[in-house]
């Protein structure tokens, strides 16, 4: 407990000060090297630096407990468990994602939605893996599904034909540009194969499959990609206009 005295300065003008009621009683200090408090986003923002780190599969609440220099109970306040604590993860790297401006054409809308879900992803490849992992839909992925479900109703499509499309859409957007963040590690594989002992005859046809791996041709097998999903989703769009004839 503390005796509060007031006094006057050199000018005059009150003071406050404080003593301790009992100078031989020392004030109790905080543990030298451990943070005063923590909060919901610091541990957020840690443990995904961890996950990008050392990987989903050697992230643990003891790890992200030492890299915040605190305890596990002390994490237990803001996430029960592991699983909870990579949900609020993948929700934060859902929210990064930036919407396009839903402006011109159709076409060119839906293209640059699945553009900026790849630039989410390349910037965060982390987030694949816990989208792998995770069970259901997160509120924070379904508002970056809304925009490219606007898209798609802008362009004539509704009910079951909507549903339908908007979920092959989701789905073979998600597929592509999975393969897009990986296929960097194409030529890696191969070397690691070849190390493994792989047959000489197996060996050949892997080198032709990576000899022109680079971001030229990993530009090319996207941009081939985004246009097949378009070109499909017209073609599901000409296919209802019929039957609705």
């Amino acid at each position: 407990m503390l005796n509060f005295y007031r006094g006057q300065n050199a000018t005059g003008g009150v003071v406050t000060a404080s003593t301790p009621q009992d100078s031989n009683q020392p004030l109790k200090r905080r543990a030298p090297g451990r943070p005063s408090r923590l909060s919901r986003n610091q541990i957020i923002e840690t443990a995904l630096t961890l996950l990008e780190e050392e990987g989903l599969a050697a992230f643990s609440l003891t790890r992200l407990a030492k890299r915040l220099n605190t305890s596990v109970m002390a994490l237990y306040t803001y996430f029960p468990s592991r699983e909870a604590t990579l949900d609020a993860v993948t929700d934060a790297v859902f929210a990064e994602f930036i919407a396009p401006p839903e402006t011109g054409a159709w076409q060119g809308q839906l293209e640059a939605w699945i553009r900026s879900i790849q630039r989410l992803f390349v910037r965060r490849p982390i987030g694949l893996k816990l989208v792998r992992q995770q069970q259901g839909i997160f509120p924070s992925w379904w508002q970056n599904w809304v925009p490219m479900v606007r898209i798609l109703e802008a362009a004539g499509l509704k009910g079951a034909e909507l549903s339908f499309a908007a979920t092959w859409v989701g789905e073979t957007v998600m597929a592509v540009v999975l393969a897009d963040v990986i296929r960097q590690e194409i030529t890696a594989v191969s070397a690691l194969a070849k190390a493994q002992g792989i047959e000489p005859e197996a060996a050949k046809r892997l080198d032709k499959v990576t000899a022109y791996a680079g971001l030229d041709q990993d530009a090319r097998l996207f941009a081939f990609s985004v246009a097949n999903i378009v070109t499909t989703v017209e073609s599901l769009i000409a296919a209802t206009s019929r039957g609705h004839d």
